[in-house]
């Protein structure tokens, strides 16, 4: 299936701002699944993340994976093979159980977290999604004439406190499923100033005990 990818199976990704999409490399979907508002649970199993299951088992390669299809022609491992040979173990087995279910998954088994935008660092291959400082940076350089038929750079924000994007993780919905999940990908900004990281660790800890 040249179309398929396991994450939209076993992975929950969020999104700076509180938006959704599938995974770091994907596109966000034409129409927007606000993961804010609807809470872990409600996005897991929207109508878009079950039409995006049902095409990919069929074979169907989506727009939002652009990225993958792209370095696959190329003849470099996408994320997408990758992700296919980490959850060989379990994949066959969920897609058969939600193909019997609507496309319903019970749970993600690995959660890739944005912990907002907030970094220290301005780096020049980094964008407004993930540091801050370079949609301060950027904004003051577009007001000043420089870069503004930039097309990436559209949006940004002069303001440090209004440059800031807030993760919108749901922690109660995603307490519930920790005891189950394999893996937890933790990305900023910078994850380790983020007072979210705190949070999650201080829910992982409480679990353990």
């Amino acid at each position: 299936m040249s179309g398929f990818c396991s994450l939209p199976f076993v992975q929950y990704s969020t999104y700076n701002g509180g938006r959704f999409r599938l995974c770091c490399m994907a596109k966000e979907p034409a129409t927007l699944v606000n993961q804010e508002e609807l809470g872990i649970n409600g996005t897991w199993n929207h109508d878009y993340i079950k039409d995006v299951r049902r095409r990919m088992t069929a074979g169907e390669k989506l727009p939002e994976c652009v990225e993958c299809h792209h370095l696959e022609r190329n003849g470099i491992m996408s994320s997408r093979q990758w992700e296919n040979k980490v959850w060989v173990d379990v994949i066959d087995k969920i897609v058969a159980d939600a193909s019997a279910n609507d496309w319903e998954v019970e749970q993600p088994l690995q959660f890739d977290f944005r912990l907002g935008n907030l970094c220290n660092l301005q780096c020049q291959m980094c964008n407004k999604e993930a540091s801050h400082l370079v949609s301060v940076e950027r904004a003051a350089m577009v007001q000043s004439g420089l870069g503004a038929n930039h097309p990436d750079w559209d949006g940004n924000i002069a303001s440090k406190k209004e440059a800031l994007l807030q993760p919108g993780i749901d922690w109660a919905d995603f307490k519930a499923m920790l005891p189950y999940a394999r893996k937890i990908k933790l990305i900023g900004g910078e994850p380790t100033v983020a007072t979210d990281m705190f949070k999650l660790l201080d829910i992982a800890v409480k679990w353990t005990r």
